[in-house]
């Protein structure tokens, strides 16, 4: 199956990546932790769709320093906001994890690890492994509520990666056979 980026998506890309870029210089400057996460690091790994925030896994031992941002460089969604933002300048819409939060539920999700222990550089900007990646996406939606669109991201990373079927060996049993499933649709 060959994929072709349109020009609407590889500017969407494109403007998403410079955003990432101006984020990750200030954080950097403040030193925190972080890497990101979610749909807008899905071009990292071969796979464009177009998402209406960016996601940032922090590590909690940085919150209070994240929020120090407020008012210079983020503005809460809503009054106390401790997890929804909006860049100030490209003006884009921030989601935050907090590392020690958790993907899915409470009681099966997974928890979300330090930043620096689940990321890889690539030029220059954190992003969350492919692995860790499509591992928080199974749990998000399979515990997580009306989460289908990570099935149907983890199912293009499948089919765009080439990833086989043992792949799923990388993860906890409920979740190996989530993968299964998905892998087993995705080769249909």
């Amino acid at each position: 199956m060959k994929r072709y980026k349109s020009q609407f998506m590889e500017t969407f890309v494109n403007n998403q990546e410079d955003t990432m870029k101006i984020i990750t210089k200030v954080l950097k400057q403040n030193k925190i932790d972080f890497c990101f996460i979610g749909g807008a690091i899905l071009p990292e790994y071969g796979y464009n769709r177009t998402t209406e925030d960016i996601d940032i896994l922090i590590s909690k031992k940085d919150k209070e320093k994240f929020l120090m941002l407020t008012g210079t460089y983020l503005k809460r969604k809503f009054k106390d906001a401790q997890k929804s933002f909006y860049w100030n300048n490209p003006k884009t819409q921030i989601d935050v994890i907090y590392s020690g939060d958790r993907a899915g539920d409470m009681t099966k999700g997974i928890e979300y690890k330090e930043p620096y222990e689940i990321d890889k550089i690539k030029n220059t900007i954190p992003k969350l492994t492919l692995e860790n990646l499509i591992q928080y996406k199974l749990c998000s939606g399979t515990y997580g509520k009306g989460r289908m669109k990570d099935f149907g991201d983890i199912q293009e990373l499948i089919v765009i990666n080439n990833l086989p079927k043992n792949y799923a060996d990388l993860f906890r049993k409920d979740l190996k056979n989530k993968y299964i499933e998905i892998w087993i649709d995705a080769m249909e």
